[in-house]
């Protein structure tokens, strides 16, 4: 019984790793369900077992901070000595982070994904940073780029519904909204093909073990990040389980490797494309990712006034004309 019990919950990790340009397509309880013969209820339940067992950390529909005209930087650093005895001071006290990738190689590593408004804000939390993990080096630091997509009022309310419950079916979010389900389903495609948002499973070192996935870090050539995106998706793509691509020139892969003959022959075939890139292979410790809370409220601040604007500007002239 238990050995059955823990196939069904591997096929369930395995379903959670979706990846594709169809965003109404992702893992929701009723899509695991159909994947797995499994009750979607059992499913959630679960779930919740797994999360308590720490077998995965849990589910996060990714905003891309920049369409909402936040900055963001990537900071890979090298701690001596643990980073566990810091983790709870530095969640709790830097409201700025996105996320965090804690990697297991030669030395303890840790990448953190941080958004920011205004540069006092990042000075400030680099400080607090430096305060919170003093043993912290920071050997690489890296960009992010503003996006010139400005969304409209219902791209902005799906996201902010998805980043809520990353599960929610897709005829509850037309319910919410008012429009069809297919309409739906065109702008979470759309918001998807255009990496505004992105379906991100945070990770423990338990389902690591349990589902082989690695991480790879790849530093790109300036002018080379979409022609590189491009060759992997053709070259390795049944491999990816993860691509977070929003550093101007750096990608961040979790690929799905069953044995080291397998990881040296993707390894190969990336570090194979023609231009110039630099792709280091990781074991990811952990890797978490919640929406902060200056993400929130951005998202739901330029909900409210794109709908204040459409409202304004469908509102009758002083002389009665519209």
């Amino acid at each position: 019984m238990e050995g059955q019990e823990d196939q069904i919950e591997l096929k369930i990790l395995k379903c959670l790793y979706w990846s594709g340009n169809d965003f109404s397509k992702r893992p929701t309880y009723w899509q695991i369900s159909k994947d797995t013969g499994v009750n979607p209820k059992v499913i959630s339940n679960k779930m919740e077992k797994m999360k308590t067992e720490g077998f995965f950390l849990g589910v996060t529909v990714m905003i891309d901070p920049g369409i909402l005209k936040l900055k963001r930087k990537g900071f890979l650093g090298k701690i001596d000595g643990s980073f566990g005895e810091y983790e709870e001071n530095l969640l709790k006290n830097c409201e700025f982070i996105y996320g965090y990738h804690i990697l297991n190689m030669e030395m303890d590593l840790i990448f953190l994904d941080v958004i920011y408004e205004h540069e006092s804000s990042l000075n400030e939390y680099v400080k607090k940073l430096q305060s919170l993990i003093p043993q912290i080096n920071i050997i690489e630091e890296y960009e992010s780029y503003l996006r010139d997509i400005v969304p409209d009022r219902r791209s902005l309310s799906i996201m902010n519904l998805l980043s809520e419950n990353p599960f929610i079916p897709v005829n509850d979010i037309a319910t919410k909204i008012e429009i069809s389900s297919g309409k739906v389903k065109k702008y979470m495609q759309r918001l998807c093909q255009k990496e505004c948002m992105s379906f991100v499973v945070s990770l423990s070192s338990y389902r690591n073990l349990f589902a082989n996935v690695s991480e790879i870090f790849i530093k790109v050539r300036d002018g080379k990040k979409e022609e590189f995106l491009k060759y992997v998706s053709r070259e390795v793509a049944k491999n990816i389980v993860y691509k977070i691509s929003n550093f101007k020139n750096l990608i961040i892969m979790g690929l799905d490797l069953n044995d080291l003959g397998q990881s040296n022959k993707i390894m190969r075939k990336i570090k194979s494309f023609s231009g110039e890139i630099e792709a280091n292979l990781y074991f990811p410790f952990k890797m978490d990712y919640s929406v902060p809370e200056i993400l929130k409220s951005k998202l739901i601040r330029s909900a409210g006034m794109v709908i204040q604007e459409e409202e304004s500007a469908s509102m009758p002239s002083e002389d009665g004309q519209s």
